[in-house]
């Protein structure tokens, strides 16, 4: 079982009989004058081979020394040998310090000092090792832990705010996890259950820190488990050897205002007991940082209100179906009253005012009007603001009422039923009024304008039509005379009494949304374009936003805003909506805009046309840039006008402006002074590859879109005529043949399925004698001519003229093309042109590009006059001079000049796109739609002279051109977004939080009882408020709590210690959705260590156990422990839509309200998460000495192994990691030279999932309106439901086989035709039987694919169903790019994701270190090379999405979950009769009732119609005569309606009688339930409907539109009608379905209930391969001088990932590196300075990715002491303030000034 790892198995048992008494030797060698340390003195025990050499720090240590007398002897060059006489008799640790001084010091003159210190578990490793001691602590000072390792090389430190990092090494950062163990005092540090490293919930203290370790590589042999790609040691000082109070105060004076206190205290009270205590207090402003979904997380409109939800306030105004008054809760619509003054004022062209207010009634009875609404909620109370109106000033932050106060008078919950206060005259305990409808309710009058303020309705005067239609419509009613007085509160007119109900209407949905108020500032309160559909997530104004270009939906459209103002933004009979480009600004967290204000077609790109919009004549962003010469002009190549080449720039500054001819000669152009126009490069929109306009093409189609098969005008050269339709006719533009196109027509041309559609005159009737006109008459004469037609080649016209040669001239039919007026003609986008046949002389065929053969020849005629359809004559003599412009077919165009006359249109060059080949205009010019901008954002409107106080800009009046473009710019819109602080409405505020607090305490106390055996105890707090990135999105950590405690002891070698680790989350909650992370998280664990030497041998064997068990508990926030509110199962539709009454409301199938008893299932979270680890490792180091020959010097060999076992990695069993290393000390003429070292290691580690990779169940955001994205843990992996018969593995998969779904045509006898109409699908099969290109069959081509829940594709059903590569790929979405499209093969062999698994790294390293005496130089390098196996990645999507192979819209998902799918899947178009109703009887048999059949022709309406008589909307009752019914059915028998179809034959001849394309409807026309029907022994009367009926819109074999429109007619069809067959449409679904019953006690039918969730998990990506090096060195100038440089270069900075077919940063620069100078001066104090250089490189994390750096810090630190007590200093972080940000999602951070006072005593 252990073959691979026997050999250190029986080690480590052979190795437990083996105890030996060793001791260590160690100490410090310093000089006595300066007490500063020496570097590289030998240390050795004179004639034995154990000896060292002192480090940088002037330490040395002597490892496995046996028990006996020894001399200590020292040697350094330029001081006199010491020999010290030493005895050695016991286990323990001895320590010699030893004072040198450079004169001749006699032997009694060295000072050595000697005592016991305390032992710790071993740690050591052969990996390399960097430290950071006790005096670099002190010297740099900084606000946190983690910068202390920023310089370190090797170390990727990311700092994302004052007090948050992440420190990873050898790069691969990661917010999901952390490849690093943190230790403090041998305690595992990393934040149970999520393992990350967070230095903020760290308890320990600058002050109390001996020194940090980072090891470098796999080093989990001695420190535990999981230390993979390194350790972090944290070592505090022990308190007897470290006593006194050290107290210090930190702070700054820019806006962090950081305040940072420390204080420690130590004190030995005897030589066994000794205490210590330490703490601090940090705070701070965080560099702030808001994120584009945190923004929009947090503002209306891309978020409602929903805070308002349950806050017992009235948060809007009335809405349909609801009066806001006490009693009765009728059907109202917004309830307004009259003011005087106050309020919103109504101002003529306020057609919209709200939500069911004037609604595009004539509002001129109320103009200049003001009025208020009211509350919808209960009143509770009346007047409190003396106003006189109650409830009128909801609880929604605005002053509703006009009154200059906010939230001042609203209704709230108050947990009574009220009623309006009355004085009972007659003590009847009655309010009395005369009812005169009967109803017991007393009815107040309806609200109206009251123009004349008379106090009285009257005739004339605008009103609510409360009790009629809701508008001026019907007839007034002045409500109900009351015989009582009471307080109206609600000011309805009626008193309203209890009425049982108690605060309704106070907290309902729509609070989130209705407020009231017109928030996008078009004019209009709460319009459906400001709110939302169907709890649409963003609004409909956010989705306009986002998506389509439109800021404020009818922003232009009214004159007046609601509180009386002229709207800026108001067009008169142009574009209704303001539209624009909107972004979001990372550096000023706001939204900006860029509002459209030019008119230039849907490409937005200036320059399509020459249409000079503002009429200033000079050169604007926006229109094509000209420049003049008298009336000379040269059009647009981008903005300036001139074309840039490269070519002619040859040194990169610019050229003289050009255009080149047909020669390939470039002409100079030249201003109207003669002076050469130089150009500096290429504009915007220059050279953007667009089709330009002014070219044209045979758009047979007419969608102004060049198709391939749109092959251009084919004319010959005897043209005969065009056959064409008629334009419209908009008068006054005689001569111009636009309206009217010449040639001959007639009446039939505009008839049958390719008649022409009209835009104002309608189609020709079916006897062709008239036309429907809308306006205006056309008039024809008997033979079909039209004679009120300008065209002047139509003979009937009065402005014919027979000069024209109509029949061969093109530009009388093709002008209209070129015109630039949209006024000036009509074009229908759907009509088509139709050509004659007419056979080409000579066989010679001309073409307008595109060509047919798409190859321009020489025959070809390309009309190709760029952008402006002013056609350049390369022909000309003179190329340099203007030209009289002429349009594409050769006619010399005019304009007007300033005297009024005609004049040639001049043009002095060929504009951009001309002769290139292209030709399309640009569809929507002049389309009265603003689509193009300047370009310029979030500009201020310019100032101006307002003359007539109207408070907007109008033509003329002065201004100031302060950009200095020619015209006011009126500016961008800037609105005042509403800021929401409770994104999710719970009542906690979640909006980014600056705010940073860090706390925390320590205590320590250590009992020495003697030098065999110690004991400490440690227990720390700390408390976090501050924000942490994660790979979701960021999350305030508020009041997050850690704790733990310590207990660790020592006997003799012996090790011991026992832990525990808790933390409270707080309110840590997320910026993007505002969920609360509930971690009560906790671990616990036991360590044992030994370690003995075998002297012989010079070996010590170091051997433990570790154990550690993790009890995380989040309840349902983070991972699946508890209920989280979602529905994990995806079955909560299923208790919608069975025939059970789960929540007892009467309702049953189809019941919304029932989707709860689907969420927090049970079974849907795990109810133990907690998990176990078990660690057995040993390691043996042996040392050897060679004096002589090949190789001689010190050799150090260690051998170590580690044993772990994970109870939730059952499966993977055992998991050793081996590790060896070998350092090696050079023989310098005789003596180890102890300053060289080189060093090889090799090691294999593990890092094992966190419990959080395994079972986070985290929702973290949305992907488009109706996907959630969750965060889910892999610990089952993901396979991928396939359509296989059966696998490799003799498992079944989905079988899924699908065929075109059709019906049988029928004539007009009712008989089958024997023909099929396909209903949607373009044919699965059809390329099976394609000669040029067939293809497999379906159930074919798709065996092993995997399914996808189709949501897009029509041509295939709404189901689960197996991908097609034949019509579909895979695409891989990314986060943080456009994501990956997967080829055919490669989609249908997608790969499951498996269960995740351990990661192993195995390192091969090679080191070298070494002193330098000569120089006083130290160097270091290091060279790795390391490989993972199944390496962890980040979080990755793995919901594949499927793409149309042609279009690339995304059509479907394959789930990574197949709950809530119902299999089996695709019974919609699988050719059988899964719901079992193709038989009339098997139905009946199914439901329990008999059903009789009675024809369409025999069913009688009340109403004298003809089936399906119609609904009676008033009551709801159907028109039909169900006596009739009654009888019809008398004494008959049940009918089976598969015979009545015509079903009961063998259409296929398969031999079985049900056959596809065999389905109908039912209709129901009253069962049992019915109170209209009289069925003995219950039962149902039905009729038929075939499908032919309904589907009757068909071309050739295919239906080619919804029914809907004509199905709208039967009222009946939700409530009657079944679909019944095989395949069968349904109308209830909406779609070609056939849903499987897959519950006969419940109705559930199989079809998915829920769209998939697309899941982003870890996975493992296979194996990574990475490598670097690592070199640092360091000069010691003197004692009081040094300084630092190292550097860090990676091979590679990124891997490929399988699933995404990419490959991924490691987040971490490919090259770094940190330079640092100290200095101490005597008198001046001590200066440190470090540079960090940190390289470009692409950060990609979750769903954060970007680029980082470069960038450059340098820092300063300053110590000076003052006293022996006091010492002041200053540190300036960032001196240069290089901002910048060093992780995508943090904030970007810029210089610190931190000043510091530190007492000691």
């Amino acid at each position: 079982m252990f073959t691979t790892k026997r050999p250190y198995f029986l080690y480590i048992l052979l190795s437990f009989n083996l105890l030996y008494s060793y001791a260590t030797i160690t100490g410090k060698v310093v000089d006595l004058n300066s007490n500063e340390p020496l570097i590289g003195v030998n240390v050795i025990l004179f004639d034995t081979n154990y000896g060292a050499s002192t480090d940088i720090d002037g330490e040395y240590v002597i490892n496995n020394v046996p028990i006996d007398d020894y001399t200590l002897k020292a040697m350094y060059i330029g001081y006199r040998n010491k020999e010290i006489s030493i005895s050695i008799d016991e286990e323990k640790k001895y320590v010699f310090n030893i004072d040198l001084s450079e004169s001749e010091i006699a032997l009694d003159e060295t000072n050595v000092t000697a005592f016991i210190e305390r032992e710790e578990k071993k740690t050591e490793a052969p990996a390399t090792i960097e430290t950071i001691n006790s005096k670099d602590i002190e010297q740099a000072s900084t606000a946190n832990l983690g910068s202390f390792m920023s310089g370190m090389k090797g170390v990727d430190f990311t700092a994302s705010g004052v007090n948050n990092f992440s420190i990873s090494i050898r790069g691969f950062n990661s917010s999901f996890g952390t490849r690093l163990l943190m230790l403090t005092d041998g305690r595992p540090a990393n934040v149970p259950s999520l393992r990350v490293v967070n230095f903020s919930t760290v308890p320990s203290t600058a002050d109390d820190i001996e020194k940090i370790e980072v090891v470098m590589g796999p080093a989990t042999a001695l420190y535990g488990a999981n230390a993979h790609s390194g350790v972090i040691n944290i070592v505090s000082k022990p308190p007897s050897t470290s006593e006194g109070l050290t107290a210090s105060y930190s702070g700054t004076f820019d806006d962090r205002n950081l305040r940072k206190f420390n204080g420690r205290y130590a004190r030995k009270i005897n030589n066994k007991l000794s205490f210590k205590v330490s703490g601090s207090h940090f705070s701070a402003n965080e560099w702030p940082y808001i994120s584009e979904d945190e923004y929009k997380a947090h503002r209306n409109p891309w978020v409602g209100f929903a805070g308002r939800k349950i806050d017992g306030k009235d948060n809007n105004t009335s809405i349909t179906s609801h009066t806001g008054g006490l009693s009765p809760a009728t059907e109202h619509k917004l309830r307004w009253l009259q003011t005087d003054g106050q309020g919103i004022q109504v101002n003529k062209g306020n057609v919209y005012l709200g939500l069911n207010g004037w609604n595009n009634e004539d509002a001129d009875a109320a103009d200049g009007l003001y009025y208020i609404m009211l509350g919808d909620g209960e009143p509770n109370h009346g007047d409190l603001d003396g106003d006189g109106y109650a409830g009128e000033d909801w609880y929604n932050g605005h002053d509703d009422d006009g009154d200059g106060l906010i939230d001042e008078d609203y209704w709230f919950a108050d947990g009574i039923d009220n009623r309006e206060p009355w004085t009972d005259s007659n003590n009847n305990d009655w309010f009395d009024f005369i009812d005169t409808n009967g109803d017991s309710i007393h009815q107040g009058p309806e609200p109206f304008f009251d123009t004349n303020g008379n106090n009285i309705w009257d005739e004339g005067e605008w009103y609510q039509d409360l009790q009629g239609s809701g508008y001026t419509t019907g007839q007034y009613d002045a409500g109900e005379v009351a015989l009582e007085e009471w307080d109206d509160w609600d000011l309805d007119g009626a008193y309203d009494n209890y009425n049982s109900q108690i605060d309704e209407y106070i907290d309902r949905e729509e609070d989130e949304w209705v407020d009231g108020v017109d928030n996008n500032g078009n004019g209009m309160i709460d319009e459906g374009a400001e709110r939302y559909t169907n709890n649409q997530i963003p609004s409909q104004w956010a989705n306009a936003i986002d998506d389509q270009g439109v800021l404020i939906r009818y922003g232009r459209m009214n004159r007046y805003l609601v509180d009386g103002s002229l709207n800026p933004w108001y067009i008169e009979n142009g574009e209704t909506d303001l539209r624009g480009e909107a972004r979001y600004n990372e550096e000023t967290f706001k939204m900006e805009f860029d509002v459209y204000e030019w008119d230039f077609g849907t490409d937005q790109i200036p320059g399509d046309y020459f249409y000079d919009i503002h009429g200033d004549g000079s050169l604007t962003i926006g229109e094509p840039g000209f420049e003049g010469f008298g009336d000379v002009v040269f059009e647009d190549f981008g903005l300036d006008g001139f074309k840039y080449y490269d070519e002619l720039d040859l040194e990169g500054n610019g050229h003289y402006a050009v255009y080149e001819n047909l020669n390939g000669d470039y002409i100079y152009i030249y201003d109207n002074n003669g002076n050469q126009i130089w150009i500096d490069g290429p504009d915007e929109g220059e050279g953007d590859g667009q089709w330009q306009a002014g070219d044209t093409w045979f758009d047979s189609d007419g969608d102004w879109q060049v198709d391939d098969n749109e092959a251009g005008w084919v004319f010959s050269d005897n043209f005969s005529y065009l056959q064409h339709v008629v334009g419209q006719d908009d008068g006054g533009y005689v001569g111009i043949i636009d309206d009217c196109y010449p040639g001959y027509w007639g009446i039939n041309s505009f008839t049958g399925n390719e008649g022409w559609i009209f835009q104002q005159y309608g189609n020709i009737n079916e006897s062709g004698d008239n036309f429907s006109t809308s306006g205006s008459e056309i008039e024809i004469d008997g033979d079909g001519n039209i004679l009120n037609c300008y065209g002047v080649c139509n003979e009937s016209s009065q402005y014919y003229d027979p000069s024209l040669n109509c029949e061969t001239d093109m530009s009388l039919f093709m002008n209209f093309e070129q015109n630039p007026d949209a006024s000036l003609h009509s074009y229908v986008q759907n009509q088509e042109f139709i050509f004659n046949e007419i056979e080409v002389s000579e066989n010679i065929m001309y073409d307008v590009w595109p060509p047919p053969d798409r190859i321009v020849a020489d025959n070809d005629i390309i009309v190709d006059c760029g952008q402006d359809g002013y056609c350049w004559d390369y022909n000309a003599s003179n190329q340099g001079t203007p030209q009289h412009a002429t349009d594409i077919w050769g006619t010399y165009l005019y304009e007007v000049d300033d005297q009024g006359n005609e004049v040639p249109l001049l043009i002095s060059g060929p504009d951009f796109g001309e002769g290139d080949g292209f030709n399309a205009p640009d569809f929507g010019d002049y389309d009265g739609e603003y689509d193009t901008s300047d370009g310029d954002w979030d500009t201020e409107p310019e100032p101006y002279v307002d003359s007539n106080n109207n408070g907007i800009y109008d033509q003329g009046e002065s201004y100031t051109d302060k950009d200095g473009n020619g015209y006011y710019t009126q500016g961008d819109w800037h609105p005042n977004l509403d800021k929401v602080y409770d994104t999710d409405g719970d009542g906690v505020n979640d909006y980014p939080d600056f705010e940073v607090i860090n706390n925390k305490l320590e205590l320590r106390i250590d009992y020495d009882a003697s030098q065999d055996l110690n004991f400490s105890f440690q227990s720390g707090y700390a408390y976090t408020k501050t924000q942490q990135v994660t790979g979701v999105g960021r999350y305030l950590a508020d009041g997050w709590k850690s704790n733990y405690y310590q207990l660790r002891g020592r006997y003799k070698n012996w090790f011991i210690q026992g832990y525990m680790n808790t933390n409270d989350a707080g309110q840590t909650r997320g910026y993007n959705r505002g969920d609360m992370i509930l971690d009560q998280s906790q671990n616990y664990g036991l360590q044992i260590q030994n370690s003995f030497t075998i002297p012989k041998l010079s070996t010590e064997i170091i051997w433990g156990l570790d154990y550690m068990r993790t009890l995380p508990f989040t309840n349902g926030s983070v991972l699946n422990d508890g209920p989280n509110g979602f529905d994990d199962d995806e079955d909560s539709q299923s208790y919608v839509w069975d025939m059970i009454d789960h929540d007892g409301d009467g309702l049953s199938y189809g019941d919304e309200d029932e989707k709860i008893y689907g969420v927090d299932e049970e079974d849907e979270y795990e109810t133990n998460l907690l998990s176990d680890e078990l660690g057995l490792y040993f390691q043996s180091k042996t040392q050897a000495t060679k004096y002589l020959g090949l190789l001689s010097g010190k050799w150090e060999f260690i051998a170590s192994a580690r044993l772990d076992y994970h109870d939730q990695l059952k499966e993977e069993g055992i998991l050793f990691g081996p590790k060896m290393g070998i350092t090696y000390n050079p023989m310098t003429q005789g003596v180890v030279n102890e300053f060289t070292t080189f060093r090889m290691g090799y090691g294999k580690a593990y890092n094992t999932p966190t419990i959080t990779a395994l079972y986070t169940n985290l929702i973290f955001g949305r992907w488009g309106e109706n996907f959630t994205m969750i965060l889910k843990g892999n610990r089952d992996g993901t396979p991928y439901a396939r359509a296989d018969n059966e696998n490799e593995f003799g498992e079944w998969g989905f079988p899924v086989n699908l065929n075109d779904p059709f019906f049988y045509e029928m004539d007009n006898e009712g008989n089958f035709t024997g023909n099929t109409i396909k209903l949607g699908s373009s044919g699965i099969n059809d390329c099976v039987f394609d000669p040029n290109n067939p293809c497999d069959p379906y159930i074919d081509r798709v065996q092993g694919a995997p399914l996808f829940f189709n949501t897009g594709d029509g041509d295939y059903p709404g189901d689960y169903i197996p991908l097609d590569t034949l019509n579909h790929i895979i695409f891989i979405p990314s986060a943080y790019d456009d994501g990956v499209n997967y080829s055919p093969l490669e989609s249908i062999n997608l790969s499951d994701v498996d269960p995740l698994k351990s990661e192993s790294m195995r390192t091969l390293e090679f080191g070298v270190s070494s002193y330098i005496p000569q120089i006083k130089g130290q160097m270091s390098a290091e060279v790795y090379f390391t490989k993972f196996n199944d390496f962890f990645s980040p979080g990755t999507f793995i919901t594949p999405l499927v793409k149309d192979r042609y279009t690339d819209q995304v059509v479907g998902l394959i789930s990574s979950s197949l709950d809530g799918t119902y299999a089996p899947y695709g019974t919609a178009w699988d050719g059988m009769d899964n719901d079992m109703d193709w038989s009339g009887f098997d139905y009946m048999e199914r439901v329990g009732m008999n059903g009789y059949y009675v024809s369409q022709d025999d069913i009688e309406c009340t109403n004298g119609l003809t089936y399906p008589c119609g609904l009676n909307q008033a009551n709801g009752t159907y028109y039909l005569d169900y006596d009739h019914l009654d009888n019809m059915i008398a004494g008959a028998a049940p009918q089976d309606w598969s015979i009545l179809f015509g079903w009961e034959d063998d259409k296929d001849g398969d031999g079985n009688f049900q056959d596809p394309g065999e389905w109908g409807y039912v209709d129901i026309l009253c069962d049992e339930d019915g109170i209209n029907c009289d069925l003995p022994n219950g039962g149902f009367i039905y009729t038929i409907i075939q499908p032919d009926e309904i589907w009757d819109n068909v071309i050739g074999d295919e239906v080619e539109n919804s029914p809907l429109s004509y199905l709208g007619a039967f009222d009946n069809i939700n409530g009657r009608w079944v679909d019944v067959g095989i395949d069968e449409y349904s109308t209830l679904i909406g779609g070609y379905y056939e849903g499987e019953i897959i519950n006969d006690e419940t109705g559930k039918l199989g079809f998915p209930d829920k769209l998939p969730i697309i899941t982003l998990s870890n996975l493992n990506y296979g194996e990574v391969y990475h490598s670097g090096i690592d070199v640092g060195y360091t000069q010691f100038f003197s004692e009081r001088f040094t300084a630092d440089i190292n550097f860090t270069l990676f091979n590679s900075t990124d891997y490929y990932n399988e699933l995404t077919k990419r490959y991924d940063p490691i987040n971490a620069p490919k090259f770094k590196f940190n330079l640092a100078a100290s200095y101490n001066s005597k008198n001046l104090g001590t200066f440190l300075f470090k540079l960090r250089h940190v390289d470009k490189y692409d950060w990609a994390d979750g769903t954060w990715a970007g680029t980082i750096g470069p960038y450059n810090i340098l820092d300063l630190h300053y110590n000076y002491q003052i006293t022996d007590n006091l010492k002041f200093g200053i540190t300036a972080m960032n001196l240069l303030d290089d901002r910048h940000r060093e992780l995508i999602g943090g904030a970007k951070m810029g210089r610190q000034v931190i000043v510091r006072v530190t007492t000691l005593f």
